[in-house]
């Protein structure tokens, strides 16, 4: 059962996996997400490197903290988290030893 969650900003209903709202388009708070799930790539040994560069640099587009420079401070702190994570998640992905504990913890 998947739980539901509200906008901070408006109070609308989202999808539990949404990063954004749909309605006021305000991030949302990061949630707790495998790194594959973040990339949005399937579970498994063999990556494709330049998939995972493309996917990383698109979700920095999306979420680096300069983008959020003059948004509220709750923004600018889920910008950083994001961020955070997206970066953590290039690295343990990028490097086979860390993919491999990632898919054995999955």
């Amino acid at each position: 059962m998947t739980k539901e969650i509200m906008c901070w900003n408006c109070q609308t209903l989202l999808d539990p996996s949404a990063f954004f709202c749909d309605k006021c388009k305000k991030i949302q708070a990061p949630k707790k997400i495998n790194d594959f799930d973040l990339f949005g790539m399937d579970i498994k040994y063999d990556i494709d490197k330049e998939e995972l560069e493309k996917k990383y640099l698109g979700l920095q587009i999306l979420f680096h903290p300069d983008k959020f420079f003059t948004s509220s401070e709750i923004e600018r702190n889920y910008s950083i988290k994001f961020s955070s994570m997206i970066n953590e998640a290039y690295q343990n992905l990028g490097n086979s030893y860390l993919r491999a504990n990632i898919i054995l913890k999955l």
